[in-house]
């Protein structure tokens, strides 16, 4: 039985700015909730932020209307609105046909990419792939894809039954400066999963800086791609939520460091053209 889809984001006008589908026009529906913690982003190795914490307590949020009163996270989860269980107030909640509507009423007469992210989105993926069906059957949409930290494995198979339809895999996985244990956060059997759902469509994603060891990056990509029946394709994506001399330096040093290990680079074009912001 469908049950209610809470809602964090749902906005259209965009373009998706990472991974193997940049430049694509897209409609994002941001899904609230998640199984990962990701409080060690940014934080001394370690450490664990307690930055969203410290803003839902503030007067800010107290105050806040809607999510674009919300400040942006520095450390810790940068889509802590989508995880943090005080912001369930801002969630708008709908169910499958509801969100049907919402998204075809976006997209216009356009059938732009329809991307699902969080949050992890698959752990709603039923009532998700029934939202797919919806737009495919009724509307004619046939691109879909799933930002997902690649814990959750896919069962809905009859989704890639729909004659033309494409559904995407974006998978981050989670290294240890997320602050999440291993054991937890790197699950070759759910990467596996969707690796067969979409064998073309399946690709990994790592946001890198100087500071990540490029080690520990090389194993977890072994270890996720050994059970697989294809070797998945590996974008690596610098870190960094604005545009300054350091996002620029880090590109370089991301994009050097493709050239030497043969992986592809992802930019992250949605802050070149809008700046780093909610809903953009």
């Amino acid at each position: 039985m469908s049950k209610m889809i809470p809602v964090v984001e749902l906005f259209g006008n965009t373009i998706q700015g990472e991974g193997a589908l940049v430049g694509t026009p897209a409609i994002f529906v941001r899904v609230f909730g998640c199984n990962l913690c990701c409080a060690g982003f940014g934080m001394p190795a370690g450490e664990l932020s307690h930055e969203a914490d410290d803003i839902v307590k503030s007067e800010q949020f107290k105050n806040a209307k809607t999510l674009k009163d919300l400040p942006l996270a520095k450390t810790g989860c940068d889509s802590y609105p989508a995880i943090h269980p005080a912001c369930m107030r801002f969630c708008k909640m709908f169910d499958v046909s509801g969100l049907v509507e919402a998204i075809k009423e976006i997209a216009g007469n356009n059938k732009p990419l329809v991307v699902f992210t969080g949050g992890e989105p698959l752990l709603r993926q039923h009532d998700l792939a029934c939202v797919i069906e919806a737009l495919y059957r009724q509307y004619h949409f046939k691109d879909f894809m799933f930002e997902t930290n690649g814990t959750v494995a896919w069962q809905e198979f009859w989704v890639n039954e729909l004659p033309g339809i494409n559904v995407w895999f974006s998978i981050s996985p989670k290294l240890s400066s997320s602050g999440n244990p291993k054991d937890k956060a790197i699950v070759p059997d759910a990467v596996k999963s969707m690796a067969v759902a979409a064998p073309q469509r399946t690709y990994l994603k790592f946001v890198v800086d100087k500071t990540t060891p490029i080690e520990e990056v090389q194993q977890t990509i072994e270890e996720l791609t050994r059970p697989c029946f294809n070797l998945l394709p590996v974008y690596l994506m610098p870190e960094g939520g604005v545009l300054d001399d350091r996002s620029r330096e880090n590109a370089q040093y991301v994009a050097d460091l493709c050239w030497k290990l043969g992986y592809r680079f992802s930019p992250r074009e949605h802050l070149t053209v809008y700046g780093n912001a909610w809903a953009k």
